[in-house]
């Protein structure tokens, strides 16, 4: 079955340009050339290296697919020349849903893109439709930075997030593979992660996230415990315990310094008031 008999037709030439020009296009300032667009063969078009994602959902493909079957391709997919073929910028989940269904050809508006450009631009797409995970997104930020040289807001400029979610999103890449493997997982959300930093020891944020995991706590129930688990801390760096009173001395008693006891009257000298008696003025 090819694009161009699918069910109900297929958008005009001028109108999916300029649709999928907004949603796969990088920004124009980047961009080296207008898109064309042609009708391209699948087996012409390569994945980018650029694609941090590792695991498309299946189910999500076939109603992909299901839905391509019945109203065609709407969005053209993005394809950059290289060479004697082509690679794939964006639209990479509507490739793989064209290939569930057997098509040997797919529309596609083709661009001149520089390295950076495509690598951004396959971000983006990731970014806008959140298909990417946590780590997948991480990877992605990282592979930006140290590929292209870039700092973190420079990142963060040209995907169009904040330097904040760069930042936090890299540290996730520092966690023990533990932990890495609960929020790859789905066992824990970056949130759970996030509340962790309190703990210094490796092995005890190992052992708190897999409670939470397996436990099932909240974001609020975790960044508890971890407050708890950062006080405990060892004994030399514990503060000095103040000294407590015996609780069976009153307060009053246990803070009046000790009074030394009153002399005591030889009871064999008579006293003033019977000497007075005795030998009077």
């Amino acid at each position: 079955m090819s694009v161009e008999s699918t069910k109900g037709g297929n958008p005009s030439p001028s109108s999916t340009f300029d649709e999928a020009s907004q949603k796969d296009s990088p920004p124009s300032s980047h961009l080296a050339a207008e898109p064309q667009l042609q009708t391209l063969p699948i087996d012409r078009i390569d994945p980018s290296p650029h694609q941090v994602r590792e695991v498309f959902d299946e189910e999500s493909l076939r109603d992909l697919a299901a839905s391509m079957r019945q109203v065609g391709l709407l969005i053209p997919i993005l394809v950059r020349p290289v060479a004697e073929r082509f690679q794939i910028v964006g639209g990479e989940r509507r490739l793989r849903a064209a290939k569930l269904l057997g098509w040997t050809s797919i529309r596609a508006l083709v661009q001149e893109f520089s390295e950076l450009d495509a690598a951004v631009g396959t971000m983006v797409e990731n970014e806008q439709r959140q298909d990417a995970g946590p780590l997948e997104r991480a990877r992605g930020f990282k592979h930006l930075k140290e590929t292209f040289n870039l700092q973190q807001d420079e990142v963060a400029a040209r995907v169009g997030v904040s330097t904040t979610v760069v930042s936090r999103l890299l540290s996730l890449l520092k966690e023990p593979a533990e932990i890495q493997d609960l929020l790859a997982s789905g066992a824990l959300t970056p949130a759970h992660v996030y509340n962790l930093d309190e703990i210094e020891d490796k092995s005890a944020r190992i052992e708190l996230a897999t409670q939470a995991a397996e436990k099932n706590w909240s974001v609020s129930q975790i960044k508890r415990r971890a407050g708890k688990g950062a006080k405990g801390g060892s004994s030399e760096h514990r503060p000095q315990e103040r000294a407590t009173r015996n609780p069976a001395t009153p307060w009053r008693a246990a803070r009046k310094p000790a009074t030394p006891p009153r002399a005591t009257r030889d009871p064999t000298t008579p006293s003033r008031r019977w000497r007075r008696k005795i030998c009077p003025r």
